[in-house]
C-alpha cells in the first residue's frame, strides 16, 4: 500500500480556442479528471469557455496567455514582429531579438487578455501560457508585471519533469530552467507546484523512476486530434495503480 501522497493538478490547455477543446474539456472534468483549465481569451470559443467556468465553481480556471496563434485582441503595429501578412500571430524560432518596443505592444496585449477574462467575472486562479511563451526570458520582465499589476500569485513552473530518454538540447538547460523557475517563485513571491510535465510523460516516468515532487501539475490538451493519445491515456487512468497516494486538487487549494 502506498504510504505517502502527492498532490496532483491536472490542467486542461486552449479552453475557448474552438468547441471541440470546450466539448471534450467539459467531458474530462464531469469524470473528475480534470481540477483545473486555462482559458485563451483570443479564441473562436472563448465566451463558451467563460460560460463553463462559471458553471463549474469547484475548479480553478487561469489564463492561457497566447502570443503564438490566432489574431491578437489589440492590434497594434508594435506586435508587428510576432505577426503574419495576416495579422495572427505566428511562432518565433527566438524572441531574444525582440526590440522594447515590441516588448511594449507585447505587454498591452497580454494585459488585455489578462483583463478581458477578469472582466467577464472569473476568479483567475494562475497564469501559464499557449506553447510556453510565458518561460521565454525576455518575457520574463512582462510576466512579474502582470502578475503585479492583476495580483496573480500563483504561475506554471517551466517545465521540469522529462521522460528518462528524453534528449534535451543542451547540458545546460536543466540548469537555465531551474534558476528560472527559482526567480518566478521568488521575485514577486508566486506559489507554484513542484513539479509540472505533461500527462503522457508522468505515466511514463512513474513506470521507472521515483519522482521528488510532492505536488504536480499535468496539462492535458482535450480536443486537440495531436494529443489524442493523451486524452486516451487519462481518460483510463486508474490513480490506485500508482505507487503513492494521488490526491487531485486545483490551483485554489495549492
Amino acid at each position: 500500500m502506498a504510504t505517502h501522497v502527492k498532490q496532483i493538478i491536472i490542467n486542461a490547455d486552449d479552453l475557448g480556442w474552438n468547441q471541440r477543446v470546450n466539448a471534450e474539456a467539459m467531458v474530462l472534468m464531469e469524470a473528475g479528471l480534470v481540477t483545473s483549465a486555462t482559458i485563451m481569451a483570443n479564441g473562436r470559443c472563448w465566451s463558451e469557455a467563460i460560460a463553463l467556468a462559471r458553471s463549474k465553481s469547484n475548479l480553478s480556471f487561469g489564463v492561457h496567455l497566447n502570443l503564438t496563434s490566432g489574431r491578437p485582441l489589440c492590434p497594434d503595429g508594435k506586435l508587428a514582429p510576432l505577426l503574419d501578412d495576416e495579422g495572427n500571430f505566428r511562432k518565433l524560432e527566438s524572441y531574444g531579438h525582440l526590440p522594447h518596443c515590441a516588448l511594449q505592444g507585447i505587454f498591452r496585449e497580454l494585459c488585455a487578455q489578462v483583463g478581458s477574462i477578469q472582466q467577464s467575472g472569473i476568479r483567475i486562479s494562475h497564469l501559464d501560457s499557449h506553447q510556453f511563451v510565458h518561460t521565454q526570458p525576455r518575457f520574463f520582465g512582462i510576466l512579474k508585471r502582470l502578475q503585479h499589476l492583476f495580483r496573480i500569485r500563483s504561475v506554471r513552473l517551466s517545465k521540469n519533469v522529462y521522460a528518462p530518454d528524453k534528449v534535451l538540447r543542451s547540458p545546460a538547460l536543466l540548469y537555465r530552467k531551474a534558476m528560472w523557475n527559482f526567480a518566478l517563485r521568488n521575485l514577486y513571491r508566486t506559489k507554484t507546484t513542484g513539479g509540472f510535465t505533461d500527462f503522457a510523460t508522468f505515466m511514463e516516468v512513474v513506470q521507472r523512476r521515483e519522482l521528488p515532487y510532492s505536488t504536480l501539475e499535468l496539462m492535458v490538451h482535450p480536443g486537440n486530434e495531436n494529443y489524442a493519445a493523451e486524452t486516451a491515456l487519462l481518460l483510463s487512468w486508474r490513480p490506485q495503480d500508482l505507487p503513492f497516494t494521488v490526491r487531485l486538487i486545483n490551483y485554489n487549494q495549492l
